[in-house]
């Protein structure tokens, strides 16, 4: 029997696999709901001949522009098409959810089922994310179990197995391991000290600059935002602040120029070159944060939409060198909750770490790295 690891109890193990085992003799039927970049994402990870399961019998989607189209050869349909499917074979069907928070799709569902047909409590429902978290665990349990082993403080290693536990379990909110204030004024990183050198990556519309220049205005700070539009916006921002500096492009572990998808109301990313309708792109630049920056820097936060590990391998001489604090967002990508450890180990041995999630949904997790003997007070 496989080992299941010290994070996964026998009955959710057990729920799990059979149903899985079921998807792959063909005995249900694997529906997807949601035929955005999640499932784009854990199709091509997981299902097909060189997966660990079969393709899905067809994916729903509520964006009529998508009806027609494919993922894998999939057909991509009307939410309609789930009225096909009897209530006399509830058993049969496993519908999955692929939302990072799904709890708009049951709200869709019901109005769907509700002049007849299927009911949204009537089959068995699991979030994609419950899903991906397993079938990595399950592959890589061994190593998430390692970072937890290192983790430096009890409340990091609560938090961090609660996490997986939540979302193996099914549960996507998580009240209990919640922590305020991301990056900077919570329990590991308290209030910035006067002429430390900040560096956030992703900055957006300003809000955490704003939070850092609250904490301490006489800081040196550095924000990264490859998003044309924010950049202008938060150009203007801060233009009367000296202490305040915007770069207008992205960063990675090398320089070049990369699509970006900057969808309004979409959070933005690079991107590959499969385009999808309906999405805004741009070609925008990227630079190695330790081209950019000289000079000593003291804590680096990064929040860019799974681009994370790049990013600090192009920061690699700044952080050999300043050994800054790194607060790095590991949420993006299921297997950042291990690779952005692995990362850090790499460059610079001799960081210690601790895991916050600042968010009571899937949102927000922050793998914290403190060079022992410089931790800040």
């Amino acid at each position: 029997m496989m080992s299941i690891g010290l994070f996964l109890d026998e009955e959710t193990s057990n729920m799990m696999s059979s149903v899985l085992e079921e998807i792959r003799r063909g005995n249900r039927k694997m529906i997807f709901f949601g035929a955005g970049r999640m499932a784009r994402a854990f199709i091509k990870a997981y299902c097909g001949e060189k997966g660990q399961l079969p393709l899905p019998a067809y994916i729903c989607d509520n964006n009529q522009n998508l009806w027609g189209e494919t993922i894998a050869s999939v057909p991509i349909v009307s939410p309609e098409t789930l009225k096909q499917e009897s209530l006399e074979d509830t058993e049969n069907v496993v519908i999955v959810l692929a939302q990072v928070l799904p709890f708009t799709m049951l709200e869709t569902l019901q109005s769907t089922y509700e002049d007849g047909g299927l009911q949204k409590y009537y089959h068995l429902m699991l979030p994609l994310s419950q899903l991906e978290t397993y079938l990595f665990y399950c592959e890589n349990h061994e190593r998430v179990d390692h970072v937890y082993a290192v983790l430096a403080d009890d409340w990091s290693k609560y938090a961090y197995k609660r996490y997986f536990q939540y979302l193996m379990g099914g549960n996507l909110v998580f009240p209990t391991i919640f922590t305020a204030n991301a990056y900077w004024g919570n329990d590991l990183n308290g209030r910035l000290r006067d002429n430390e050198v900040v560096v956030y990556a992703g900055a957006y519309d300003g809000k955490h600059l704003d939070r850092a220049l609250k904490s301490n205005s006489n800081i040196e700070l550095h924000g990264f935002e490859p998003n044309k539009n924010c950049a202008v916006l938060l150009d203007k921002k801060y233009a009367h602040l000296p202490n305040v500096h915007i770069h207008k492009f992205g960063l990675g572990d090398q320089a070049k120029q990369l699509r970006f998808d900057n969808t309004a109301g979409s959070s933005a990313m690079t991107v590959s070159d499969t385009a999808r309708p309906e999405r805004a792109y741009d070609t925008i630049d990227i630079e190695r944060m330790d081209r950019v920056l000289k000079g000593r820097v003291d804590l680096i936060a990064l929040d860019i939409e799974g681009d994370e590990i790049k990013a600090l391998h192009g920061a690699e001489g700044i952080i050999r060198e300043s050994k800054p604090v790194l607060a790095i967002c590991v949420y993006h990508r299921i297997e950042h909750y291990v690779e952005v450890m692995e990362a850090i180990e790499r460059i610079c041995p001799g960081y210690e770490f601790h895991f916050r999630q600042h968010s009571i949904v899937p949102h927000e997790s922050v793998l914290y790295a403190v060079y022992k003997g410089d931790r800040h007070e």
